[in-house]
């Protein structure tokens, strides 16, 4: 009786294993671009109820998610710009596909009454030659030096944003000693770098909540990633700036008139199979009309 009560007890306590349990479910790894997977972000739910596949999403920029997709060490790779001449040469057998347009939008404090910048404006600024936000608009308040100087913001040297920056305002940098910083001139062989730092940060949010909370602070980042935010109303401090008098839209992103438009980017490596299933997976989730127009309400602009 006693060792029937113990064996009792002992099938009480066993794990019950159970037949119907689901089998588990596949990943499908994107990384790379911020901005590319801030826009799959999006979506990302959506993706994994219809396709039971979870999809996992790391950002880390342009260039180690292109390195990381080219050494196979992940599935899909994410871009926000276009392969350069150099990757493509040095690794034909990857394949990239453009997802949409986004645009690259500057930003600064409300308490600047600057609200539009010329592109030769936006040049001599991070390029050191404009110092001073008076040098620019006449303050009704006289502001002190401090409260007058223009400090300078951009996303790492690792992101595509970053290069889509430099070849707008044609410019070139340098790495500060420090690691968190670089200096900028214009472009060529002629020219001093500037002596300003330019601080750099990674991820979207964090410009803006630094232009949110230091009144004389410019940075760029994604349209479309800039826009969900401001329409959460988180950042009332911000203004995204016109450019030559045009004002970012989804309508003047489409039609070209606003300029600072580039690519966002995923990259399939034809030599594996993994890569190229799930790519396949993915990019015909991405041509549903439904996906679609839910990310062409969240402002970005598909391409067919």
């Amino acid at each position: 009786m006693f060792k029937q009560l113990i064996l009792f007890i002992v099938l009480l306590c066993a794990p019950v294993i159970n037949a119907q349990e689901k089998p588990t479910l596949e990943t499908l790894l994107v990384a790379g671009s911020t901005s590319v997977t801030q826009m799959l972000g999006l979506v990302k739910e959506d993706f994994n109820q219809q396709s039971k596949t979870v999809m996992q999403l790391r950002g880390m920029g342009s260039d180690k998610g292109i390195t990381a997709i080219a050494q196979n060490l992940v599935d899909i790779g994410a871009s926000s710009r276009y392969m350069t001449k150099l990757e493509q040469e040095k690794w034909p057998h990857l394949k990239q596909f453009v997802l949409a347009q986004d645009a690259l939008v500057f930003f600064a404090n409300t308490d600047n009454e600057i609200s539009n910048l010329s592109i030769d404006q936006l040049t001599a600024i991070y390029s050191g030659q404009i110092n001073q936000w008076s040098q620019l608009a006449s303050f009704e308040e006289k502001k002190s030096r401090k409260d007058n100087q223009i400090d300078l913001f951009s996303k790492g040297v690792q992101h595509g944003t970053f290069d889509v920056f430099l070849e707008f305002l044609s410019l070139d940098y340098m790495k500060s000693p420090q690691s968190d910083s670089i200096k900028l001139k214009k472009e060529g062989n002629r020219g001093l770098y500037s002596k300003n730092d330019v601080l750099l940060y990674n991820e979207f949010n964090q410009a803006l909540g630094i232009v949110q909370r230091i009144p004389t602070a410019i940075a760029y980042d994604s349209f479309g990633a800039v826009s969900q935010f401001s329409e959460l109303k988180r950042i009332n401090k911000i203004r995204v700036l016109s450019i030559d008098g045009v004002q970012p839209s989804f309508e003047t992103i489409k039609s070209g008139e606003y300029s600072f438009v580039r690519p966002l980017v995923i990259i399939i490596n034809t030599q594996s199979d993994k890569s190229m299933k799930k790519g396949k997976q993915l990019l015909r989730f991405l041509e549903a009309e439904t996906v679609k127009k839910k990310l062409s309400e969240l402002h970005y602009v598909m391409v067919n």
